[in-house]
């Protein structure tokens, strides 16, 4: 990590430890199931700041409870 001058010594936002997560189409199903198994177990028995950006893929049918936030940047425009 580098110092951006902003005063927070280099750790970011979220801190050092912070994992961020992708899913897209791309990523084949079984390695889409692993990295949300292991979203929800960092988020759920080791709480700390993780970040999941997603696709459309993961429009519907995720149950993550212990999520914070959720951001829709480009919202869909078929319902």
């Amino acid at each position: 990590d580098m110092d951006d001058g902003g005063g927070t010594g280099g750790t970011g936002i979220f801190g050092k430890s912070c994992s961020l997560f992708r899913l897209h189409g791309s990523i084949p199903h079984k390695e889409r199931h692993v990295i949300l198994s292991q979203f929800s177990e960092i988020s759920t028995s080791n709480p700390q700041p993780s970040i999941l950006i997603a696709t459309d893929v993961a429009a519907r049918g995720l149950n993550l409870p212990s999520v914070d936030w959720i951001v829709q940047y480009d919202p869909p425009c078929e319902t």
